[in-house]
């Protein structure tokens, strides 16, 4: 059958006509015809005509042959020319019966519509194919010979999938009960954007009132649904969503690299893995290894889907890189192995029993923690399930048996002893026993000395010495600190330690932005502004806590905004990512012989514009090049030795920030303007002090400048 639209429009005019007996239609009243329709329906000029008669004549051989409608059109003769009529009155390709390729067509429809049966919002489904069963030519229901994934007692798709699915369409907030697993229910407001089916689950991707983070709630953890009248918050910018997830296995997108997974596989799951790629980025080496084995490699975010998805091929796959990656399945590995080894049989329990008084002071001297160096695991919950429980085990330093792991003469006299026995994780208690002569007396003695020294220093911390950890981040290039939890959180000991277990992160995951874009910087900066009212300001008003520890790593327009914003928090310690440890800790030396010093230029009175060149010289050139053709007064803050890795010490940072409050006053002073051009090249820390000592409504306007494309692009202003 015709798919042209104008073909169809075409032949239903021609079958109005052809079926009107009270007139006579000559070939050149049928041309008319269809041109008259053509016009009225997509404005086709009728001067002249789109349709010719050769085309009108073509179409009524095609009304009448068994490909078309099978529809006897009479050619009667009326002098010299001929009209055109059907042979039976009243006939009409309306009311002929389909043929057999349009039967099959419906039923290849019908077939791919039962993907939805089940799905709330699609009822209709099962009703209309009973409805074209029953009431047309189409035979019997035909027996489906596809099966598409649902499950039908997915918790709260009945009550909840229309409701959400509405509430997208029609662009309402809403209120929702989210119960997380392992976690309390909260009441959250939502901004509805996208449904998305994972692993026969539905999600709801949206964003919390008042972020711009999107996020992902699963619909079967959902107990509670209302609309609400808040104000729609539409996207920054439209989102492709396939586009948005196609860095991730399933739906969990995080503001995590995407990183070259190494994976290497059995020649059992290969074959598998290639005819059902893991993701779309999947490539292998055409070759297997010498092994064996082949290697394959994913370009994805290294999420919970993709472990899972790892998981399920048990031993098959072998995760090489990253190490992350490798080190969460092997933790993974060795929790799975705990659960399903017998620890109690006689050959792996300690031949002593240990007196609960003893083992409740160990459990209370390393504070429920794996006391090996380096893991520091928590033994009372558990690693996936996250349940309360005892997961840990007791380890002798000196073995409670003469031919146990470093035993001998004092076995048994110190087999009770709190001092020789040390609280460990199975994993790192297997490790200490099965290598005693790498792990010896020593060795171990020390591991315990350490932890337990360090949990009675931290412990003792004033409680005054709270400090909430806040972080900041955006990639720069391909460079980002490690902004994990664990290795920020430990920098503040032993001068504070964290208000929280987790961090108030304000940073832009999800942006979808570049720099490029026109109004990437406006977006980015009220993007910040919001961020920080909603997840710091309003947290530190009702806290008691007010010392602030900032880990921050961004485009500098968007530190020195930061600064701003920070302006009335006094109790802040700031620190800064260090290049050559790689580490956030200050140092205690190093940055003595660094000297801060000003360029001032040799006429004051014009346009003034601001330079650091701290990280490097390149900017002063660049500068002066661009404002070569301009009436300005270039004033340039640089130090001793420029380079990206002289700030050392805290004590270097606060003399930066004197050293530039002295700076914005002596401009001021010398300047008629009430604003600063202002391009950076120095350390984040510096940028973000260069925001904090400016002070509203005193200082003058800074309009800051962003090195992007090899351009100095006009990003913030402040004011």
């Amino acid at each position: 059958m015709p798919t042209n639209k104008n073909a169809q429009l075409r032949y239903q005019v021609l079958d109005k006509c052809l079926s009107n007996w009270s007139r006579r239609y000559y070939i050149e009243d049928l041309v008319e015809a269809c041109n008259e329709a053509l016009y009225l329906y997509n404005g086709e000029t009728k001067d002249g005509g789109c349709v010719k008669k050769r085309q009108v004549q073509d179409d009524l051989k095609f009304i009448e042959s068994e490909e078309g409608y099978a529809m006897q059109i009479d050619a009667i003769q009326d002098g010299h020319r001929r009209y055109y009529r059907y042979h039976k009155k009243g006939a009409s390709i309306k009311k002929q019966p389909i043929n057999q390729e349009e039967i099959n067509l419906i039923h290849d429809a019908l077939l791919l519509l039962r993907r939805f049966e089940g799905v709330p919002q699609f009822e209709w489904l099962d009703d209309l194919e009973k409805r074209l069963y029953t009431t047309s030519k189409l035979g019997e229901t035909l027996d489906s010979v596809v099966s598409f994934q649902h499950n039908p007692y997915l918790k709260g798709m009945d009550t909840y999938y229309k409701p959400i699915f509405d509430s997208i369409v029609n662009k309402r907030v809403i209120e929702i009960v989210y119960h997380p697993f392992g976690k309390d229910a909260r009441t959250i407001v939502v901004t509805p954007y996208f449904l998305k089916q994972y692993n026969n689950r539905w999600f709801l991707i949206g964003k919390h009132k008042g972020s711009e983070y999107l996020s992902n709630f699963a619909i079967d953890r959902i107990e509670g649904f209302n609309e609400t009248s808040k104000t729609y918050e539409p996207l920054a910018k439209d989102i492709d969503f396939k586009e948005y997830f196609s860095d991730v296995v399933g739906v969990s997108v995080s503001n995590a690299p995407v990183e070259e997974v190494v994976l290497k596989v059995s020649n059992k799951a290969y074959g598998y893995i290639v005819t059902k790629p893991l993701h779309e980025s999947q490539s292998a080496v055409s070759t297997p290894m010498e092994d064996g084995y082949w290697q394959v490699i994913l370009r994805v975010q290294n999420n919970y889907e993709l472990r899972s998805l790892l998981r399920s091929f048990g031993e098959q796959i072998e995760g090489i890189a990253p190490e992350s990656l490798r080190k969460m399945m092997k933790d993974s590995a060795d929790a799975m192995s705990r659960r399903y080894n017998d620890y109690k049989s006689e050959d792996k329990m300690s031949k002593t029993n240990i007196p609960q008084k003893v083992m409740r002071l160990l459990w209370l001297r390393a504070a429920g923690r794996c006391e090996f160096e380096g893991c520091n695991k928590i033994l009372y919950e558990g690693d996936i399930t996250k349940e309360y429980g005892n997961f840990g085990e007791l380890c002798h330093i000196i073995g409670d048996s003469p031919k146990g792991p470093r035993g001998g003469e004092k076995s048994e006299s110190l087999a009770q002893d709190i001092n020789n026995i040390v609280l460990l994780c199975p994993a790192c208690h297997k490790i200490i026993d099965s290598d005693p002569e790498k792990y010896t007396i020593e060795i171990v003695e020390g591991m315990k000395k350490r932890h337990e020294d360090r949990i009675r220093l931290v412990t003792g911390i004033a409680h005054d010495k709270k400090s909430h950890v806040v972080t900041f981040y955006s990639k720069i290039g391909k460079h980002l600190p490690d902004f994990s939890f664990n290795t920020i959180s430990s920098v503040l000991f032993p001068e504070y330690y964290p208000e929280a277990s987790t961090a108030i992160e304000i940073s832009m995951k999800g942006n979808v932005m570049k720099e490029s874009d026109p109004n990437f910087w406006e977006i980015e900066d009220n993007n910040l502004q919001t961020a920080f009212a909603y997840e710091v300001k309003q947290r530190i008003q009702y806290s008691e806590t007010k010392h602030i520890s900032l880990f921050s790593f961004a485009d500098m327009p968007l530190l020195v905004r930061l600064g701003t914003l920070f302006n009335d928090i006094r109790e802040l310690k700031v620190y800064q990512p260090h290049r050559d440890t790689k580490k956030w800790e200050w140092q205690e030396s190093g940055d003595e012989n660094i000297e801060f010093r000003i360029i001032e230029p040799a006429e004051k009175s014009k346009q003034p514009v601001l330079v650091f060149a701290l990280s490097a010289t390149a900017i002063t050139e660049r500068i002066r090049t661009l404002y070569s053709s301009q009436d300005v007064s270039i004033w340039t803050v640089t130090c001793t030795n420029p380079n990206n890795n002289f700030l050392k010490t805290e004590a270097k940072l606060n003399e930066f920030a004197s050293f530039t409050r002295e700076v914005l006053d002596k401009i001021k002073a010398s300047s008629a303007y009430n604003e600063i051009l202002v391009h950076m090249a120095m350390p984040v820390a510096c940028a973000f002090m260069l925001g904090h000592v400016w002070m509203p409504k005193a200082d003058m306007k800074l309009i800051l400048h962003d090195y992007y494309n090899n351009t100095e692009n006009r990003a913030i202003i402040i004011e």
